[in-house]
């Protein structure tokens, strides 16, 4: 809404600065043709609409302007006879009001400039504020993942985001979120070296590809789904490698800035804690809800997996049961198995340490 008033004013400001020069220089004209009026006040007449003109309006509308008052001066002197514009210094004070306007006018610019890109960078704080709060308050890591990609789209104003995790069991990279969506691509692994996303794997250092299907290593369109430019960062836990978040544009003509790079910098290393965050979240639910020595459910857990059936059942109007089994001796029957597995364990490394390993165990 801001911005409609300020371009609504500013046209307001330019209509009445076209339109009064246009009256202004034909009272003038004739004033001169025919009544004699001095040359000095068309010159201080067309300085008062040339750097107005040259301060509001983004063009170089005051040039038109001033030429126009310079053609009348010109048109004035042939038809009177005089030849002050041509032999005179008159030439001189209209190349003066033309430089300075064009003065004016980079000045006012510059100006502009400057509130333009300040104004960008805090509208830039505030998604990145709104951002860093969704994905700071989510601790289910699926979830997490999702909106960190989905917040990535709308920072950056894009079309195409990916988030891919690495496994260090496997040396593969996974992905998993997007947005868009495409649940067929969800769970697509590659090795790093492999598209943009996996040769910023490699050398773990941010890249901007202006056209990705020129890159060498570049995947085909089912997995990129035709984008044209891309910018990819990792996300580092100090120097640990932990994935890829890849930003792209279907439209080649948009090309990425090293400023978008920056920002995306930023947001990734915010995410990477975020990501970790969750990941410890999940670890500390999983030690809260399993037995340390069975590593199956414990009662806490099993009050929760109750609640949460029950509330099935009642939903789906379904009939539920529930089972419970005793088991006599459990410690001793857990103890036995432990050992029997601890001897086969010794025998098979062909030990004489067999005892003194069962007898830790027990």
């Amino acid at each position: 809404m801001r911005q409609a008033v300020i371009s609504i004013n500013r046209w307001s400001s330019v209509r009445i600065i076209i339109g009064g020069s246009i009256i202004a220089l034909i009272a003038v004209t004739l004033g001169m043709a025919r009544w004699g009026v001095p040359y000095w006040f068309i010159h201080l007449v067309s300085v008062l609409f040339v750097f107005p003109s040259a301060i509001i309006y983004y063009r170089r509308i005051y040039l038109y302007i001033a030429l126009a008052y310079v053609a009348a001066h010109l048109g004035v002197d042939l038809f009177t006879g005089d030849r002050s514009f041509l032999l005179g210094s008159a030439a001189v004070q209209w190349l003066s009001i033309i430089a300075s306007g064009e003065v004016i006018y980079q000045i006012s610019s510059e100006r502009r400039r400057s509130d333009k890109i300040s104004q960008q960078r805090i509208q830039e704080l505030e998604v990145m504020n709104v951002t860093l709060t969704s994905i700071s308050g989510e601790l289910e890591l699926t979830s997490l993942l999702q909106t960190i990609t989905e917040r990535a789209v709308k920072l950056l104003n894009v079309t195409l985001g990916e988030l891919l995790l690495y496994d260090k069991q496997t040396g593969e990279m996974e992905i998993v979120a997007q947005y868009p969506l495409n649940p067929n691509l969800i769970g697509f692994k590659m090795k790093p070296g492999e598209g943009t996303m996996g040769y910023v794997a490699v050398t773990k250092n941010p890249m901007i590809v202006d056209d990705y299907k020129a890159f060498v290593n570049s995947l085909a369109d089912e997995i990129t789904t035709g984008v044209e430019t891309t910018l990819d960062v990792p996300l580092l836990k100090g120097e640990e490698f932990i994935g890829v978040l890849g930003v792209g544009r279907h439209n080649k003509s948009h090309k990425f800035t090293n400023d978008d790079l920056r920002l995306l910098t930023v947001f990734a290393s915010q995410a990477t804690i975020a990501i970790e965050n969750a990941r410890l979240y999940k670890q500390a639910q999983h030690l809260a809800f399993t037995d340390a020595l069975t590593g199956i459910n414990n009662r806490r857990r099993l009050f929760e997996l109750l609640d949460e059936e029950y509330r099935r059942a009642f939903r789906y109007q379904r009939p539920l049961s529930l089972m419970i089994v005793d088991i006599d001796r459990f410690k001793m029957i857990m103890t036995g198995m432990v050992m029997r597995w601890g001897m086969k364990y010794c025998v098979g490394l062909q030990t004489s340490a067999a005892p003194a390993f069962v007898r830790n165990l027990i």
